[in-house]
């Protein structure tokens, strides 16, 4: 009888072939081929059903650590397999040259992580008042053993805080 169940819990996390080459239609697919509703799988991951239809649809094509984790967890997939098809963001630098061209302007966060200098994070200023900015980077992994830095930052003044992952 264990060995049955061992058996049935293989077969019950094997993925789902073939894997489609976007994130949008991996996470669809696997759903589908569960059987979930955006409902059960919400609750089978504690994230919103909007957050889910957002990535179903294609409008978030790069995770979180913890939402890649979540979902691959409540889909019976490896973080990986969604980690391959996410499209990373476009780096800061490009963002603020495409937004200076479309005449858009950055948010005080993103010129904050612009102007940042990893090398020197003691010439870093708050964009609000202008008073030094506190950085400190953590280390961190994830689930499949990827290394992670979070860079959390705040004003030594004001109330700005912000943190990035990469």
């Amino acid at each position: 009888m264990l060995e049955k169940r061992n058996t049935e819990k293989r077969q019950d996390t094997q993925p789902v072939k073939p894997l489609a080459s976007t994130l949008a239609q991996r996470v669809q697919e696997a759903r589908l081929h569960r059987g979930f509703s955006l409902t059960i799988l919400s609750e089978k991951t504690g994230l919103d059903v909007e957050q889910i239809e957002d990535i179903e649809s294609g409008l978030v094509s790069f995770l979180s650590t913890t939402v890649r984790q979540r979902l691959a967890r409540g889909l019976r997939l490896k973080p990986s397999q969604l980690f391959e098809v996410e499209v990373r963001p476009a780096s800061e630098r490009d963002k603020e040259a495409r937004e200076e061209e479309e005449g858009l302007s950055l948010t005080e966060t993103e010129r904050f992580w612009f102007s940042y200098i990893p090398q020197k994070p003691e010439t870093s200023i708050c964009p609000r008042c202008g008073e030094p900015v506190i950085v400190t980077r953590f280390e961190r992994w994830d689930l499949d053993h990827h290394l992670l830095w979070v860079d959390k930052a705040h004003c030594s003044r004001c109330l700005f805080r912000t943190e990035k992952e990469h």
